[in-house]
């Protein structure tokens, strides 16, 4: 089963989507145990989806192999907190929006990554 989200894309089941990662897992570290798989995911572009269903996700991916978590779309310092906590201590990337003191937050947090995805090309 999959979940359509707001931009018509599919986001699959939970335990589809933890199979699929357990299998990259094991097809990666039959030839290259050292290369990293990020279990990226938008669940915040799906409707009806919360905070604690974003995080459950994750703590999934993280458990079936991924050795970094993407989550687009949680920008709340609380949330990121929970879910740093949550996967600790895999590191945690996240995409930002504004170009600000929020960036050093989130890493005083101990967010690894902050992505800024398609922002820049919109405000140029």
């Amino acid at each position: 089963m999959s979940i359509e989200n707001w931009s018509g894309r599919i986001l699959y089941d939970v335990a589809l989507a933890v199979e699929r990662i357990a299998a990259s897992r094991a097809a990666i570290d039959a030839v290259d145990p050292s290369a990293m798989l990020v279990g990226r995911h938008k669940n915040f572009r799906t409707l009806d989806m919360n905070v604690g269903d974003s995080i459950a996700r994750a703590v999934a991916y993280s458990n079936a192999g991924a050795d970094i978590l993407f989550v687009p779309l949680i920008l709340d310092h609380g949330a990121v907190a929970e879910l740093l906590e949550a996967i600790a201590p895999k590191p945690v990337n996240v995409v930002v929006h504004r170009y600000d003191d929020t960036i050093r937050a989130f890493a005083e947090m101990g967010v690894r990554r902050c992505s800024v995805g398609a922002s820049l090309a919109k405000a140029a």
